[in-house]
Protein backbone atom coordinates (compact mmCIF):
# COMPACT_ATOMS: atom_id res chain seq x y z
CA UNK A 1 0.00 0.00 0.00
CA UNK A 2 1.14 3.50 -0.67
CA UNK A 3 2.11 5.86 2.14
CA UNK A 4 -0.75 8.33 1.49
CA UNK A 5 -3.27 5.49 1.69
CA UNK A 6 -1.74 4.14 4.93
CA UNK A 7 -1.81 7.65 6.39
CA UNK A 8 -5.59 7.65 6.12
CA UNK A 9 -5.97 4.55 8.31
CA UNK A 10 -6.02 5.26 12.03
CA UNK A 11 -4.55 1.96 13.07
CA UNK A 12 -2.73 -0.91 11.38
CA UNK A 13 -1.53 -3.80 13.51
CA UNK A 14 -0.36 -7.34 13.08
CA UNK A 15 -2.43 -9.76 15.13
CA UNK A 16 -0.62 -13.06 15.67
CA UNK A 17 -2.49 -16.25 16.29
CA UNK A 18 -3.01 -16.98 20.00
CA UNK A 19 -2.63 -20.56 21.18
CA UNK A 20 -5.67 -22.13 22.88
CA UNK A 21 -3.85 -22.42 26.22
CA UNK A 22 -3.19 -18.68 26.22
CA UNK A 23 -6.84 -17.77 25.68
CA UNK A 24 -7.64 -18.75 29.26
CA UNK A 25 -4.95 -16.41 30.56
CA UNK A 26 -6.27 -13.23 29.01
CA UNK A 27 -5.90 -10.51 31.60
CA UNK A 28 -9.00 -8.46 30.78
CA UNK A 29 -12.48 -9.87 30.43
CA UNK A 30 -14.79 -8.59 27.69
CA UNK A 31 -17.05 -7.13 30.38
CA UNK A 32 -14.16 -5.21 31.97
CA UNK A 33 -12.99 -3.95 28.59
CA UNK A 34 -16.51 -2.87 27.69
CA UNK A 35 -16.76 -0.90 30.94
CA UNK A 36 -13.41 0.82 30.26
CA UNK A 37 -14.44 1.72 26.71
CA UNK A 38 -17.78 3.11 27.87
CA UNK A 39 -16.01 5.23 30.50
CA UNK A 40 -13.51 6.50 27.90
CA UNK A 41 -16.33 7.39 25.50
CA UNK A 42 -18.13 9.24 28.30
CA UNK A 43 -14.94 11.24 28.99
CA UNK A 44 -14.72 12.15 25.33
CA UNK A 45 -18.38 13.15 25.10
CA UNK A 46 -17.94 15.37 28.15
CA UNK A 47 -14.71 16.90 26.84
CA UNK A 48 -16.31 17.82 23.51
CA UNK A 49 -19.83 18.65 24.72
CA UNK A 50 -19.50 22.34 23.79
CA UNK A 51 -18.14 21.56 20.33
CA UNK A 52 -19.40 19.97 17.13
CA UNK A 53 -17.36 16.87 17.95
CA UNK A 54 -18.20 13.83 20.00
CA UNK A 55 -15.15 11.54 20.00
CA UNK A 56 -11.39 11.74 19.50
CA UNK A 57 -11.77 10.13 16.08
CA UNK A 58 -13.76 13.18 14.91
CA UNK A 59 -10.85 15.58 15.44
CA UNK A 60 -8.15 16.59 12.99
CA UNK A 61 -5.47 19.21 12.49
CA UNK A 62 -5.63 22.37 14.57
CA UNK A 63 -8.83 21.27 16.34
CA UNK A 64 -7.04 18.12 17.50
CA UNK A 65 -4.16 20.11 18.94
CA UNK A 66 -6.50 22.35 20.94
CA UNK A 67 -8.03 19.32 22.68
CA UNK A 68 -4.88 17.30 23.29
CA UNK A 69 -2.87 17.96 26.41
CA UNK A 70 0.57 16.33 26.35
CA UNK A 71 2.72 15.98 29.45
CA UNK A 72 6.15 17.54 29.12
CA UNK A 73 7.84 14.16 28.63
CA UNK A 74 5.12 13.12 26.18
CA UNK A 75 5.68 16.27 24.15
CA UNK A 76 9.45 15.71 24.05
CA UNK A 77 8.99 12.04 23.12
CA UNK A 78 6.53 12.70 20.29
CA UNK A 79 8.65 15.57 19.00
CA UNK A 80 11.72 13.31 18.89
CA UNK A 81 9.76 10.59 17.07
CA UNK A 82 8.53 13.12 14.52
CA UNK A 83 12.02 14.56 13.92
CA UNK A 84 13.82 11.23 13.63
CA UNK A 85 11.33 9.03 11.75
CA UNK A 86 10.00 11.20 8.97
CA UNK A 87 6.36 10.73 9.98
CA UNK A 88 3.90 12.61 7.83
CA UNK A 89 1.73 15.27 9.42
CA UNK A 90 -1.29 13.02 8.95
CA UNK A 91 0.48 10.13 10.76
CA UNK A 92 1.45 12.52 13.54
CA UNK A 93 -2.22 13.48 13.97
CA UNK A 94 -3.31 9.83 13.95
CA UNK A 95 -0.79 9.04 16.68
CA UNK A 96 -2.10 11.99 18.73
CA UNK A 97 -5.70 10.77 18.39
CA UNK A 98 -4.80 7.20 19.30
CA UNK A 99 -2.71 8.44 22.25
CA UNK A 100 -5.66 10.56 23.42
CA UNK A 101 -7.91 7.48 23.33
CA UNK A 102 -5.37 5.35 25.20
CA UNK A 103 -5.07 8.06 27.85
CA UNK A 104 -8.88 8.12 28.10
CA UNK A 105 -8.89 4.35 28.66
CA UNK A 106 -6.37 4.93 31.47
CA UNK A 107 -8.50 7.73 32.93
CA UNK A 108 -5.79 10.36 32.28
CA UNK A 109 -6.50 13.88 31.06
CA UNK A 110 -2.87 14.37 30.09
CA UNK A 111 -1.16 12.19 27.47
CA UNK A 112 2.05 10.65 28.74
CA UNK A 113 5.00 9.04 26.98
CA UNK A 114 3.63 5.52 27.59
CA UNK A 115 0.37 6.44 25.83
CA UNK A 116 2.32 7.66 22.80
CA UNK A 117 4.56 4.59 22.83
CA UNK A 118 1.50 2.34 22.80
CA UNK A 119 -0.10 4.38 20.00
CA UNK A 120 3.06 3.97 17.93
CA UNK A 121 2.63 0.20 18.18
CA UNK A 122 -0.73 0.56 16.44
CA UNK A 123 0.88 2.29 13.47
CA UNK A 124 3.06 -0.68 12.55
CA UNK A 125 3.09 0.01 8.81
CA UNK A 126 4.46 3.53 9.41
CA UNK A 127 7.55 1.95 10.91
CA UNK A 128 8.49 0.36 7.59
CA UNK A 129 8.91 3.91 6.27
CA UNK A 130 11.07 4.91 9.24
CA UNK A 131 13.86 2.61 8.04
CA UNK A 132 14.20 4.29 4.63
Amino acid sequence: MSGPLLDRMDMHVEVPRVEAEELDRLSVSSLDMRRRVEEARARQSERYEKTNYKYNADLSGAVLRTHVQLSREGERFLSAIYRTTGLSNRSYDKILKISRSIADLDGCEEIHEEHIAEALQYRVLDRADWKR
